[in-house]
């Protein structure tokens, strides 16, 4: 069914994108969060080189020549399975695992994947490294595969998804003696686990924006425990530091824009109908979309109808 629009208003509410502001202020980053928390929208997310030049302009404007806090920050808590791909809380869910003393630590920016020991540890190390590997075989009395070759963990990955399941998962205390008891009996010292995370993938206002802007050979996790992105003032770039330094920091608000529309009906009843203004609704919303509005379309009922006869293409 297609209703010919004419008399009466509708709002629809489209984004347009972020106000950037900086703070001189200097702040720890979880202080500089709760900040822009509470008078703006958040920490800023960068989405583009575009709004990346913004702060540097910002920055420059503020006569800033240090390090700025931006939204981004690392989270060595937060792992994956390389069968279910969806994030957990590494001390609430993987319980019966132990790391070895000192572990996780990234080492030099770039240890996100796991090997387990024998000794019953596990370790993060580069995904680059070379080492044996468990997989995962569904419907099999030998359900976990012990593979000797030596390779990159993505490399074991796509081995054990073409050969078998997956590399494999652990996901109780007897599953973590089997595979530790195969470990064993086989001589080697490690092997590649499916465990792994996403390094710099969490944005303040949880925003998915893939955008990075680092400095060269950054970032390195220098000096341990660098988990927070800043923006450096002189070159835009960006560099990962310890969030606990107090340095100046960018908020943003998110930008909304409120029209409202005029309609003419070609019937006054369709106005009178409950069920028919719905779908009125529904259908100005999709029309909406497509014009790259955002967010919600409100009906707003008006008091006077005019019964002037309008013929509109739907």
């Amino acid at each position: 069914m297609c209703l010919h629009l004419s008399s009466g208003f509708f709002s629809a509410s489209a984004y347009f994108g972020r106000e950037y502001y900086y703070m001189s202020m200097k702040m720890k980053w979880t202080e500089a969060q709760r900040y822009c928390r509470e008078r703006f929208t958040d920490l800023a997310t960068v989405e583009n080189d575009y709004d990346n030049q913004r702060l540097l302009t910002l920055a420059q404007d503020g006569k800033a020549n240090g390090s700025i806090w931006i939204g981004l920050r690392d989270d060595n808590t937060i792992w994956k399975w390389s069968m279910e791909g969806k994030d957990f809380e590494f001390a609430t869910v993987a319980k019966f695992l132990t790391w070895q003393s000192g572990q996780p630590n990234n080492k030099y920016g770039n240890q996100f994947c796991v090997v387990l020991y024998t000794s019953q540890k596990i370790n993060d190390l580069a995904c680059g490294e070379l080492h044996p590997f468990i997989c995962y075989k569904d419907n099999s009395t030998r359900n976990y595969i012990l593979v000797k070759q030596k390779l990159t963990w993505p490399e074991a990955q796509a081995y054990c998804r073409e050969h078998y399941r997956d590399l494999v998962s652990i996901h109780s205390q007897d599953e973590n003696n089997n595979i530790l008891s195969n470990l064993t009996a086989s001589g080697l010292a490690n092997a590649w686990i499916g465990l792994y995370r996403d390094p710099w993938a969490f944005w303040s206002d949880k925003s998915t924006s893939t955008f990075r802007n680092w400095s060269p050979g950054k970032p390195d996790n220098m000096l341990y425990k660098e988990y927070c992105a800043s923006f450096i003032a002189l070159s835009g770039k960006w560099e990962d530091d310890k969030c606990e330094g107090s340095v100046p920091f960018f908020c943003f608000k998110g930008v909304t824009s409120l029209t409202v529309l005029k309609l003419k009906l070609k019937s006054v009843a369709l106005l009178l109908s409950p069920d028919l203004q719905q779908l009125l609704l529904q259908q100005l919303q999709t029309r909406i979309a497509s014009s790259g509005f955002t967010n919600s379309v409100l009906w707003r009922s008006v008091q006077r109808y005019h019964s002037r006869k309008v013929d509109v293409e739907c």
